[in-house]
């Protein structure tokens, strides 16, 4: 999904009258929940629908921004809905596997060269929102954003019904100086209902 940009040239795009609306640009550069503000602007509960939780393949490229997480990872993809069903939020995140059942659970036993992970006794709903579940563990995070981003996805198109481009962002979750998850959001344009129009670049 191109244009890309770091979180600075993000906040620069105020200066051109065709660039991201601000009220788009606090979302998309904001450090906090985005369930909290998706529930807070929408008045409404928003659920997380966990459609695939699997082993990364080694043989699948990673997004540079990805690449921080070294190898062995699990890779988690959900869409935040209202109760409507209406799918405001893609995201996708990747942990290492030999850690996340301290955080995150899944259904059933995965096997990773012929051993099985995921079944700690710390892990938490695979269902909740992944701020919930690191906040009632007390975990101490610096989220970092890496990058924003603007483009083109068919298989999103279908599933927000909307035509894009949509806007996206990359960040990390740091805890005690390592890398805990990556998390790509990319966010459908219906959130034009609560923000305005997000006025994406003219390409």
């Amino acid at each position: 999904m191109l244009p890309q940009g770091s979180e600075t040239e993000a906040l620069a795009l105020g200066s051109d009258p065709q660039s991201l609306a601000p009220p788009w640009r606090l979302l998309l550069l904001s450090d906090g929940s985005v369930t909290r503000h998706l529930s807070l602007l929408t008045q409404s509960e928003v659920n997380v629908d966990c459609v695939g939780m699997d082993l990364h393949s080694d043989a699948d490229p990673l997004p540079e921004e990805a690449e921080v997480m070294g190898g062995g990872l699990l890779l988690r993809q959900v869409f935040l809905r209202t109760r409507r069903r209406q799918a405001l939020v893609y995201a996708r995140s990747w942990w290492r596997a030999d850690s996340v059942d301290g955080y995150l659970t899944w259904e059933g036993i995965e096997v990773w060269g012929g051993e099985a992970i995921g079944m700690g006794s710390m892990s938490l709903d695979k269902a909740q929102p992944i701020w919930t579940s690191l906040s009632e563990r007390k975990t101490e995070l610096y989220r970092e954003i890496l990058t924003v981003e603007c483009g083109h996805n068919e298989e999103l198109e279908r599933e927000f019904g909307r035509p894009g481009p949509f806007w996206g962002r990359y960040y990390i979750f740091w805890h005690a100086g390592q890398p805990l998850t990556v998390i790509q959001e990319v966010f459908s344009p219906g959130m034009d209902e609560w923000l305005g129009p997000s006025s994406p670049p003219v390409h």
